[in-house]
């Protein structure tokens, strides 16, 4: 799933999460940051929501 999450420049990076648990156990998660900082929460969320779509 991805997320929003807040940098020191009041901007926000999309962080993609996704759950392991067939290799790393039951509620492993890994977390790596998504290329785009959005400059907004409303675009952070919009952009959260159009790739969620996809996944």
């Amino acid at each position: 799933w991805w997320e929003y999450v807040g940098n020191q420049q009041n901007h926000y990076i999309l962080i993609f999460q996704e759950h392991l648990d067939n290799i790393l156990g039951q509620g492993t998660v890994i977390r790596f940051q998504a290329e785009h900082i959005i400059p907004s929460i409303s675009a952070a969320k919009k952009q959260a929501a159009d790739i969620q779509t996809y996944h």
